[in-house]
This record gives C-alpha cells, structure tokens and sequence, in this order.
C-alpha cells in the first residue's frame, strides 16, 4: 500500500526576508543540456588521459626500446597532448565569450605565419591519419588586421574539425585570398559535407552536423568558437560543399593596411602540391 503525503492547505512556508533595499535574484534557469555536455566533455577528456598514462607507462621501459619506437610513442604523447589542449581553449574561450570578457590585440597579422602556427600544432593527428595540407596563397604574404592568437585558434579547430572528418590518406586545403578591404582563408576538406538546411546550424554551440555522426568526437564547440572569435574581430564566416565534395569553411577579415609583404619561404606550411604534413 502506497500512501501519498501533501502538506495541508494551511501549512506555510514563509520565504527568506530581504535585506531593505535588495532586490530578489531571477531564479536561476537549469540548462537542460548540462549533464550531457559534463558527461561528454568527461569522456572526452578521459580518452587523451588514458592514452598518456598507457604511453608513459611503456616509455618508463625505455631501456628495451629501440628508438623508432620511442618516436612513434612521443607522438602519441604529442597528439593526446594536443587533443587535450584544444579542448581546454575551447572551453575556456566559450566561457569568457558568455560573460563578454574576452580581450583582444588587434595589429597588423601575417596570414601565412597564422596558418604554420596552426599547422605545427594539429601535426601530429595529420601524420598519423597519412594526411597532407596543401596551402594555396598569393604571391605576396597577406596582412590581416587581427588577433594573431585567437586567428590561430580558429586555424586549428577549422583543420581539426577537416581532419577529423576526412578520410585517411586524404588531402586537406587552406587557400588565402586578398581582396580590396578584407580577406578570405578557406579549408576545405574531404569529408561528408555539410548536410543541406544544416549550413546555419553548423556553427551553433554544441551542433554536430548529421552528415559526419560517427566519425568524430567532440563537443560541438569547435565551429562554435570558430564563430565567436572571428565576429569578435569585425569578420564573418560560412561554409559551402566543396566541387569535389567535402566541407569548405571560410572565413574573413579586415586586411591591414598596406595588405601585403614580400613573400619569405614559408617553412612547415607550403603551396599546393608538396606536403606540409
């Protein structure tokens, strides 16, 4: 027998007095996604981990390792590492875009330097997969007027999300265009695309585009970010299927004035037809 309890219609529960000349606070609102995002981003974080620990733990016999083994473990250390890097920046950067405090350095940005910061980070997850990014660029370097942190960052979740996505062996493309006022850099992958009526979703918080589901963990903030920091800027971003197929993101910026320097040789990062990784 089950006996249901309500308290009687003359029970009362008095509320907490004000201070005088307090205001009551909004109650705040649960959101309703909360223990869904704790519970991946707890996942997602204990995958790196595991590898690190499984990969310290054979590193600590070195001694009956040869030295192609001690490399390819280093690696494995340096792909967890940057997996782990990525998310704690994006979360970070998602949390200072929600209170508004996030501080920029606007100057003069070598589009190309951007782009081989980038590169050097995301490496080793391009090596492992057997993948090659190809840069197409102007003749002379292009001068962005921005936040040489925060354009690499976006560099690195766009080239992310493109390996991630993309099939092994494949071929990921950044091209840079300058135009009279601004300029684009786009990455284009090989992956499944962006599926149709998804393309103003995309770069929603936590979206995760139907097309690629399975292919890749995550969050679903790195596109999110990718938006956030470049409208920080003054620039704007979209994505359009490659001719090929695949995902093309873009994005712009406000190019600095003067626009453009000699051409240096760009080491780690190069033109089209020769690896870059």
């Amino acid at each position: 027998m089950t006996t249901e309890y309500a308290p009687p219609a003359s029970t009362f529960f008095p509320q907490p007095r004000l201070a005088r000349g307090a205001t009551a606070r909004a109650p705040r609102v649960a959101d309703p996604n909360a223990s869904t995002i704790m519970a991946t981003a707890c996942h997602e974080i204990r995958t790196p981990v595991a590898a690190l620990h499984a990969t310290v733990e054979v590193l600590s016999d070195h001694a009956t390792l040869s030295p192609a083994d001690i490399g390819e473990l280093v690696g494995r250390l340096q792909r967890s590492l940057t997996w782990l890097e990525s998310m704690v920046e994006n979360l970070t950067t998602s949390a200072m875009a929600e209170t508004g405090d996030m501080p920029l350095l606007l100057r003069a940005v070598s589009a190309v330097e951007c782009i081989e910061a980038a590169v050097m980070v995301i490496e080793p997850l391009v090596v492992r997969r057997g993948q090659r990014i190809d840069l197409i660029e102007p003749a002379d370097d292009v001068v962005i007027h921005g936040d040489s942190g925060k354009i690499t960052q976006v560099l690195i979740n766009l080239l992310m999300n493109a390996c991630s996505y993309s099939p092994d062996g494949s071929v990921i493309e950044i091209s840079v265009g300058a135009r009279e006022e601004d300029v684009e850099v786009r990455v284009t992958d090989s992956g499944p695309g962006v599926a149709s009526g998804e393309h103003l979703h995309i770069f929603n918080r936590y979206s995760r585009g139907r097309a690629g589901a399975g292919r890749a963990a995550g969050l679903g903030l790195g596109l999110h970010i990718v938006k956030e920091l470049i409208e920080l800027q003054g620039g704007s971003v979209g994505v359009e299927r490659a001719p090929e197929g695949g995902a093309s993101f873009w994005f712009t910026l406000q190019r600095a004035p003067g626009g453009s320097q000699a051409a240096a040789g760009h080491d780690g990062v190069t033109s089209k037809g020769r690896a870059a990784a």
